[in-house]
């Protein structure tokens, strides 16, 4: 979640607010934070989700990213707003579209959009200035032909969509999915297996989920392989290839009255081979959390 320090100022610049829209994008764009926190908080407050209406809650305290880019600041922020409305058949949970085209007890079959995380890493800060002589961990050329200096390495936030399986069980929910891009941007695809369960502890609610997401080479090289131009006059193989992608999640929401709940977010990734084998990555697992207090409208 990108690089945008909650700090008190007067004016935000316009980067400000992309970086700061990016950070939060990046928490609420977390399927177990998208999901799980709804779900949660709307179970813990009591709460009954009407067709046809809008539900919004913010939570204020404070969350932070590690980010594996290398290089990269770990960003943060003080509010966790989220957002949700369910019609008969379409659905919006923060940034996540759906329709759901079936729905029983046994089986849950959506056409679904989402942002992709891989884009958002690149939105927290944007990878500028990097040296490559720092990046390749190489002495630097005593002669005219140094390597130039990387400025402005971006990468495009992507839109996936694609088709979700839901398999709810009494021991806890099974889903599985493909997704594509379908924004244009690198014509890359996922695939995702989680499953999640909700606990309940008196009014208390913890929901937990463990998932695997596969990464398909048109995805990985587009954010994390070096282009020719960035790599200047170097001449390095790169590794990037697909690869899978590991994670558990946690949601726990307490609830204090009708209205006011306390929330802790946490989630720990692990990220493949080909993803760790990138110039542009440092760490081989992240981790994100939010811990505050949350009011639903």
């Amino acid at each position: 979640m990108r690089c945008v320090s909650l700090q008190h100022r007067h004016q935000l610049s316009g980067l400000d607010w992309l970086r700061l829209i990016a950070v939060l994008g990046f928490f609420l764009c977390s399927p177990a934070v998208m999901s799980d926190q709804t779900k949660v908080a709307a179970e813990t407050a009591q709460l009954r989700t009407e067709t046809g209406h809008w539900q919004f809650a913010v939570a204020v305290g404070y969350g932070e990213l590690e980010n594996p880019l290398a290089r990269q600041k770990n960003p943060s922020s003080v509010l966790l707003p989220s957002w949700h409305y369910y019609g008969d058949k379409f659905y919006l949970d923060n940034f996540n579209l759906g329709y759901s085209l079936l729905e029983t007890r046994d089986l849950e079959i959506d056409l679904q959009t989402r942002l992709n995380e891989d884009g958002l890493l690149f939105e927290l800060n944007g990878l500028s200035r990097l040296f490559a002589t720092d990046l390749f961990n190489r002495v630097p050329f005593r002669n005219e032909r140094t390597p130039p200096v990387y400025e402005n390495i971006q990468r495009h936030v992507s839109y996936l969509g694609g088709v979700q399986l839901n398999f709810p069980t009494a021991a806890a929910t099974v889903s599985v999915g493909h997704f594509h891009d379908i924004s244009n941007i690198h014509d890359g695809a996922e695939t995702i297996l989680r499953v999640n369960r909700v606990f309940s502890f008196d009014t208390a609610r913890l929901g937990v989920e463990a998932g695997w997401t596969r990464k398909n080479q048109a995805l990985v090289d587009y954010y994390y392989k070096l282009s020719s131009a960035e790599l200047g006059y170097l001449t390095a193989r790169q590794y990037t290839r697909a690869t899978q992608n590991y994670h558990v999640r946690l949601v726990l929401n307490v609830p204090i009255n009708p209205d006011w709940y306390w929330l802790l977010t946490a989630e720990h990734n692990w990220l493949g081979q080909g993803i760790r084998r990138s110039f542009l990555v440092n760490k081989a697992q992240y981790s994100a959390g939010f811990v505050g207090i949350g009011y639903d409208f």
